[in-house]
This record gives structure tokens, sequence and C-alpha cells, in this order.
């Protein structure tokens, strides 16, 4: 049996996590034997039966703007902390013994964490057999600070990594769009298709509005005012608007006093399979809340959390809308009354060729790689 190490953090939302759980939740399934290093705060059985979670010290965010990095309680992150993240780190890399180590976006991201990967890998590319070390990134990414920083992720990618797992379509974002360093890498870019949940598009048509709030940390602007929207609204369809299990209890508590209409939950765990019976999508941007969308070919609204320096959910509403797969209803344009007329106005993507089983063209390749590695 194969065996697959993965590395990933998340720092605010829970997208990172949710798609490395598909990916894993396919490798289990293929009978490859899956650990998941979680960096984050701690998210109970989103990894499923059958995949080792070794939970790190977690990690998040201060705020959306991604200004410090602070421990769970909120506390500046001190040496200790990180030095017994990495130990854990070397631990579980010498108890599994890997054939393939996967790296949710570093180093194309996540660069705050280098001081904990770096010698994580240089550990890794000793070990006999050397694994195969690849990096695991969705279809855009968030530009750096400097131009220097894309310089030092090429040359870690070059002096590590075997190669990059793209879980996109390259007819519908190529790489190159958001990493210019993309095209010089070519070779070792593998494209995946979109990882989405296979729920989406099994369900009978309900006919509600379903608003989400992603992972809830950033959804409280969008719930707010769709409360609102529910409330004015004129067409017969219900509204359900699930704010998300990471909103603040805070913001929680606005919502609850504002009830209206609408059918208002914290979390849905069969959310993706709902999404697909529904009249329509109200939600912000990220990947797998589009991507769930976007696989059962409902109409579409996208708000995209956006701040000077997270610009993915606004770039792939923009380029999905010009595609005429979704219609982009900025923050700063945000209101019931838009969010009304946006309604109207909203109707199925318009045809693709599109690929949504990258979790399992994920699992297919890495153990068709293993295979191959164990009979040379």
């Amino acid at each position: 049996m194969s065996r697959l190490l993965v590395w990933v953090q998340h720092l605010w939302g829970i997208g990172h996590a949710a798609r490395i759980a598909a990916i894993a939740k396919a490798c289990r399934e293929t009978g490859i034997e899956t650990t998941v290093m979680h960096g984050g705060a701690p998210r109970p059985g989103i990894y499923g039966e059958g995949v080792r979670v070794v939970t790190l010290p977690a990690i998040r965010s201060l705020d959306a703007q991604f200004t410090a990095l602070v421990t769970a309680q909120g506390t500046p992150v001190t040496q200790d902390q990180w030095a017994e993240r990495l130990r854990v780190m070397r631990e579980t890399l010498r108890e599994t013994r890997p054939d393939t180590i996967l790296t949710e976006m570093f180093p194309f991201g996540r660069r705050a964490f280098a001081r904990e990967l770096l010698p994580f890998l240089e550990e890794a590319r000793i070990l006999t057999p050397r694994p195969r070390i690849l990096a695991s990134l969705r279809d855009i990414l968030v530009a750096p600070s400097t131009q220097k920083k894309w310089r030092d992720s090429e040359e870690i990618f070059r002096a590590f990594y075997d190669g990059a797992l793209v879980h996109a379509d390259e007819t519908i974002i190529p790489l190159s769009r958001t990493c210019p360093f993309a095209n010089a890498i070519r070779t070792r870019l593998t494209y995946t298709g979109y990882v989405a949940d296979e729920a989406a598009g099994r369900q009978s048509a309900h006919g509600e509005i379903i608003v989400s709030g992603g992972g809830g940390a950033s959804g409280f602007a969008l719930c707010r005012v769709a409360l609102e929207a529910a409330r004015r609204s004129e067409e017969g369809s219900p509204w359900r608007i699930i704010a998300g299990p990471a909103m603040p209890e805070e913001a929680w508590r606005e919502l609850i006093a504002m009830s209206g209409p609408a059918i208002l939950m914290r979390e849905m765990p069969d959310l993706s399979s709902w999404v697909a019976g529904a009249r329509a999508s109200i939600s912000r941007a990220g990947y797998n809340t589009v991507m769930e969308t976007w696989r059962a070919r409902i109409p579409m609204i996208l708000v995209p959390f956006a701040t000077e320096k997270e610009t993915e959910q606004r770039q792939r509403a923009e380029h999905l809308a010009s595609l005429d797969q979704a219609i982009h209803l900025p923050e700063a344009a945000l209101s019931p009354d838009a969010l009304r007329e946006a309604l109207a106005r909203a109707k199925p993507p318009a045809p693709l060729p599109i690929r949504f089983d990258g979790a399992q063209e994920t699992a297919r390749l890495l153990a068709a790689r293993a295979q191959a590695r164990a009979h040379a």
C-alpha cells in the first residue's frame, strides 16, 4: 500500500482544509494510506474515517487582513511553539515513511511557514527511498507583496519539488494567469481538474435560494444583506441562509436577532448536495463553494471576499462572470436591492466542458506514480 503525507494550514476560513479533505477521502478510497498534518484550528470530523490526522499546535491569522499569525488563543506564536510544530512534523515523517509528500499551497503560498517546512523538506529529501514531493495548488494564487517572494518560491520549488498538482482546468484559468514563473516550470505541472464534492448535482430540485457565508469567518456582511433581501423579496422561492461554522459568536447572534422569513442556519453538513437542487446560489467566491455550485450548474451570484492582500476571490468571480458562468456582485455594491436585481438576472452557466473530478484524478495519479515507482 502506498503512503501519502499531507501538510495543510488554514488561517482564516476552512477552504484549504476542506479541499484537502476531499482529496484525502479520494486517496483513502483508492487504497492510499493517508496521513494529514493539520495546522489550523481543529475541525473534528472534516477528514472523515480512515484518514489519520496529526494535529499540529494551531496557528491562525489575527484578522481578515492577515496582519499577523497568532495561536488559537490569539497570542503571538512563540519560538517554542514553532519548534514543537516542527518536532511533530519530523516525528510524523519518520513514522509514516511516505512515498509521496503533498504540501498544500507551499511554496506558492503559505510563505510564513517556510521556517518549519524547509527543515522538514530537507529531512524528507535525504530519506531512502526519497519520497516524491509535490505541491497542491488551487486555480488562482495570491500575489505576494514583493517580486523577491516570487523568486524565492521558484527557488524553493526547483530545489525540493518533483512537481505540482494544479486543481483546475488549464483551458479555464491557467496557473500562468497568477503565477509569473508557471510557464518556466510547465513540464512539472499537472492539471487534475477542479475538486468538487461528488454530492453536488445529485439533489432533486427544491427551488430554494441558498445563501452561503462559506466558512463563516468573513460571511457576516453577505448574510446580513441576504436576510433583508429575503424580507423584501416578492418571488415565491424560499430563502435559506447558512452562516458558516467559523462565524464569530457575536455576529451569529446579531443575525438571529434580525430573523425574518428566511431559514437561518449556522451550518449544513450536506450543503453541497442541497445546493444542487436550488433555484439559485448566492455566495462568496471561495474555491470550494464555487466548484460545488458550478458543478451543480445552477444560477450563481458571487460576492467575493476581497481585501488589499486577498484578491483570489475577486479574480475568480470576475473571470467566471466574463465566461458567462456567474454574476459578479462586488461587496462594495452589495445591498438588498442589488442582490434582488442580480437574482432576477441570474441564469444557469453557459455550457463548458469542465472536469470536477480533481480529487479522484489526484488519487489516481498518486496511486499510479507510486505503483510505477515500486516496479522501477
